[in-house]
């Protein structure tokens, strides 16, 4: 399952810039209580008071294929390497 945050904006629930969804696909929207805590958060919440994590940091946008820039490497391509390592 994949998950968006979206604002809305005039009644309609605007996504972050470079999600496409199907037309006609089914989405479910939830609106947590004022005050409560998604699942997420208390997760988070969680691992900072196991030690497991420092701080909770949110990003400042979403991330979207526009910011994965491919790299050249020299060699067998990555995907090549892993195979062989597996066989």
């Amino acid at each position: 399952m994949q998950v968006y945050e979206g604002i809305v904006k005039d009644r309609v629930v605007l996504l972050p810039e470079g999600v496409h969804l199907d037309e006609g696909l089914r989405v479910e929207v939830r609106i947590p209580e004022a005050g409560q805590e998604t699942p997420e958060e208390l997760y988070n919440k969680r691992l900072v008071e196991a030690g497991l994590l420092q701080e909770i940091r949110r990003p400042s946008r979403p991330w979207t294929d526009q910011d994965r820039t491919p790299i050249k490497v020299k060699g067998k391509p990555l995907s090549e390497q892993i195979m062989e390592e597996r066989r």
